[in-house]
């Protein structure tokens, strides 16, 4: 997010969290920036960070006025630890390279599942989401998401639940669309309308 229609678009868009980028790339954004950008807004603001020192965190987070910290790079873990301390959230980047625990990847805080690769984050691929062993932890999915590979992970999960019919069992479930937005006082209440096809076997 560079400019408050990139906000105002994903605000709109039902997003709950919005990260700003503050390491050098192409994306980064100047921390004054940052705090006209995530002034007011309704959601959860991030800044997103590379080798971010300990002694750092407070400065940085002060001069942005985000709600919390993803920090990747050296020093994660003890910058990670600073923010939690002032009371701010904290998503961990966890690089997926194998069978991984949401519950213990996070190291007590919350995971950001991504692909491993020699970026910190953006690359842009997907990994295979099967190495999620999903121990009922809270975390949050990164890495070459698009509408395609969304919507197969929203039809999977609701496939695998057991929903109650009136008749028959579900076989097949293929998503078709979904629309996001806000609604409620000052827009504080996300609603995802989705629009799936099924296929039923009588029993």
């Amino acid at each position: 997010m560079k400019t408050p229609a990139d906000v105002a678009a994903a605000v709109d868009a039902g997003a709950d969290a919005i990260g700003f980028v503050l390491a050098p790339s192409s994306r980064q954004v100047p921390a004054a920036l940052v705090h006209r950008l995530a002034d007011g807004v309704p959601v959860s603001t991030y800044a997103v960070t590379v080798d971010l020192t300990p002694d750092e965190v407070e400065p940085l987070l002060s001069a942005t006025g985000v709600t919390g910290l993803q920090p990747h790079g050296a020093h994660a873990v003890e910058a990670a630890t600073v923010a939690d301390g002032l009371g701010l959230d904290v998503l961990f980047p966890v690089r997926v390279d194998g069978p991984v625990r949401p519950g213990e990847a996070g190291l007590g805080f919350r995971p950001l599942l991504d692909t491993a690769g020699t970026l910190h984050g953006g690359s842009g691929h997907t990994f295979d989401w099967d190495l999620i062993d999903h121990d009922g932890a809270e975390f949050v999915l990164a890495g070459g998401l698009g509408p395609d590979n969304v919507a197969a992970a929203i039809a999977d999960a609701l496939l695998s639940t057991q929903m109650t019919l009136n008749r028959g069992r579900l076989i097949g479930l293929w998503f078709d669309r979904a629309i996001a937005k806000r609604t409620g006082k000052a827009g504080h209440i996300r609603r995802i309308d989705l629009r799936v096809r099924a296929r039923v076997e009588d029993s």
